[in-house]
């Protein structure tokens, strides 16, 4: 995530854009965009959790109580609900 915000600031890209690259995986420490960070933080948790050949205990990231607060996803199970339901639309049109 930092190398691509070194890579997205050298480009002279738009602050806001540099820092969703910079903290997608820290979306508590933006400053500037947070509403973009937090989703693509998002985006980022749930195609890892939505990808059948990612290790569920190692390779998938956890989604930060910061984004859960800002999206109001309520408890951990809504996001397992909307990953299956990403799963399944998934399988239909890959079908």
């Amino acid at each position: 995530a930092r190398l691509g915000g070194c890579i997205i600031r050298w480009w002279n890209m738009p602050q806001r854009i540099v820092e969703a690259v910079s903290c997608h995986h820290t979306p508590e420490s933006a400053t500037h965009a947070p509403e973009l960070v937090h989703l693509v933080h998002l985006a980022n948790v749930l195609s890892h959790h939505a990808d059948p050949t990612v290790e569920k205990h190692s390779g998938r990231p956890a989604l930060s109580e910061a984004t859960q607060r800002f999206f109001d996803l309520g408890e951990p199970q809504a996001l397992d609900q909307l990953i299956e339901k990403l799963r399944a639309a998934d399988l239909e049109l890959n079908n």
